[in-house]
């Protein structure tokens, strides 16, 4: 169930930056703007392979989860992973996060399309 990619490299670095230009996503590929914060990880894995991922504020909270809950990710398969873990938990709030990732974070109302707030992080499995 949990899939784990970041605790087998050599180098990892991360850090959070606020945007000065237009990025993507590399979990939900909504386009981060400048001015919104995102998450910056650097990996370079045993296999001699490199990665520099980028993840916007609202995903950010679906690594942290799946750190928490499975020691570890594999970027760009983060959502897969989560909508995983809400079927076999029974989780509604899980799936909500797909949901919103998959929408790229935004919600519909009457005048059109607006950004949803950063989610609150799940709580742990038992």
């Amino acid at each position: 169930m949990c899939r784990d990619d970041v605790g087998d490299n050599l180098y990892a670095d991360s850090i959070v930056t606020i945007a000065r230009k237009m990025h993507e996503c590399n979990e939900c590929t909504r386009t981060i703007h400048p001015g919104e914060p995102f998450r910056k990880d650097f990996v370079v894995w045993d296999r001699g392979s490199a990665g520099s991922f980028l993840t916007c504020e609202h995903c950010s909270v679906l690594l942290e989860w799946l750190g928490v809950n499975c020691d570890g990710w594999i970027f760009g398969e983060v959502v897969d992973d989560i909508h995983e873990h809400s079927k076999d938990y029974k989780r509604l709030d899980l799936a909500r996060l797909v949901v919103g990732a998959r929408r790229g974070w935004e919600k519909f109302n009457p005048r059109g399309f607006a950004g949803m707030a950063v989610p609150k992080m799940p709580r742990k499995v038992p």
